[in-house]
């Protein structure tokens, strides 16, 4: 377990643990998990610390004035971050007037945030964008929560560092929905508002069962995006494939549902879109009556508030978790959608489910970009000799460095799978 402790000049200090991994957002912002509002020398969002248990590691993202990581200075004329930094037991960082001391503990498992500061216990896994924590985890609402018209929030269910995602009851049919809020201090501009509504009103019409529908989307009445969509409790399956034995799924779990995520991406695609952000933590994992079923979910919002520059411009990119399911051309600064980046993305997905692995030599606890620009992924046989031939030539061929060679649609990579027996 990763355990992080913030020491802010006006407060008691606060202790946070994660025994999964996770993408904490540092700055003022108030969409940031760690917000900071009341320092002049931190910038909006101003660094990002990867964990990975037992693996930390912290960014700068161009910040104003850097960051010091046991006194030495990082950013802003120190050091440049140009990769994030590995951090040690006992480690102090400090973001402007704000220290964060960094310590390994074992865990007994189950990521909590704890806190000794009136509120009790939520969630903090970023990456289960509609993961529902255990009952003991979650906590009342923030009284300064800015209401949604139509809807009541009841609890927190994660924290992202785009905003926080809470459990509400529509009030008009009394149906349980999930709803992200994102901060009313975002700048986002009328017509950023405008889009963001024609997107999701366009995705809404796209139903499908292995896709979490997206409900609405609106404007807070103090200003600020919300967007509203199925609750969809389960367990992301980046969690899901380390819970097994081997630490991957069996080959007839993760061929079904591999099926079931290329038959949504098929129909997502037949309708004109593209997802974009594919990754295991878009994926949930629910129990239907002994039968795993997949759910995707972040239908191309994240890519949305990328382009926006809502968040900073290539976030994406150094996103850890992100980073190993991206196409190598979503790395260029300028890309136009296309299915073949998710069939890129949802083969990279199967890739961990066989083998517990991400497709490229990547060290401990860290992405590598140059890997991803070129390409350097690890033959899928030398993971799991023994694969039956025709799902490596599938993986092999979704995961090709040129988009042309890959199956162009998720219904060719649908057709392509059929025809495997496993």
């Amino acid at each position: 377990m990763v355990r992080l402790t913030i020491h802010r000049p006006d407060r008691l200090p606060e202790s946070f643990s994660y025994d999964e991994p996770a993408e904490i957002s540092v700055g003022r912002s108030r969409t940031c998990t760690y917000c900071i509002e009341s320092d002049p020398m931190v910038s909006r969002l101003h660094a990002v610390i990867l964990i990975d248990p037992p693996s930390v590691r912290i960014k700068d993202l161009n910040s104003t004035n850097g960051l010091a990581i046991n006194t030495e200075r990082y950013g802003a004329g120190g050091t440049n971050l140009a990769q994030p930094i590995e951090l040690q037991d006992g480690d102090e960082v400090m973001v402007g007037q704000t220290r964060i001391v960094v310590s390994t503990v074992p865990t007994a498992g189950g990521m909590t945030v704890a806190r000794n500061t009136p509120g009790g216990r939520m969630s903090a896994d970023n990456n289960a964008f509609l993961t529902a924590p255990a009952a003991e985890t979650v906590t009342a609402l923030p009284p300064t929560m800015p209401p949604v018209a139509g809807y009541k929030l009841t609890r927190i269910i994660s924290l992202a560092s785009t905003g926080s995602v809470y459990l509400g009851v529509d009030e008009l049919d009394g149906n349980q929905v999930a709803i992200k809020i994102f901060s009313p201090e975002i700048p986002f501009s009328r017509k950023t508002l405008e889009d963001f509504r024609q997107e999701i009103d366009a995705a809404r019409r796209v139903t499908h069962p292995n896709l979490v529908r997206l409900l609405s989307a609106g404007e807070l009445e103090r200003g600020g995006m919300y967007l509203v969509m199925e609750y969809a409790p389960g367990q992301n399956l980046s969690s899901f494939v380390r819970s097994q034995p081997d630490g991957r799924l069996p080959l007839k779990n993760a061929y079904n549902l591999m099926l079931q995520l290329s038959s949504a991406v098929c129909y997502f695609h037949r309708h004109g879109f593209t997802h974009m952000d594919l990754k295991p933590a878009s994926v949930i994992i629910q129990d239907d009556d002994g039968r795993e079923l997949a759910k995707i979910t972040d239908q191309g919002f994240s890519r949305f508030l990328d382009e926006t520059g809502i968040l900073p411009r290539g976030y994406m990119g150094h996103d850890t978790h992100r980073l190993a399911y991206l196409p190598p051309e979503e790395l260029l600064p300028v890309v136009e959608p296309k299915p073949t980046a998710d069939i890129f993305s949802l083969s990279a997905v199967f890739y961990l489910m066989l083998t517990g692995h991400v497709p490229y030599n990547f060290a401990e606890g860290e992405a590598n970009r140059i890997m991803v620009e070129k390409g350097q992924i690890v033959p899928i046989e030398e993971r799991l000799p023994g694969l039956p031939e025709p799902l490596v030539v599938i993986v092999e061929r979704g995961l090709s460095l040129d988009p042309e060679g890959r199956y162009q649609t998720g219904c060719e990579l649908l057709d392509a799978l059929e025809t495997v027996r496993v």
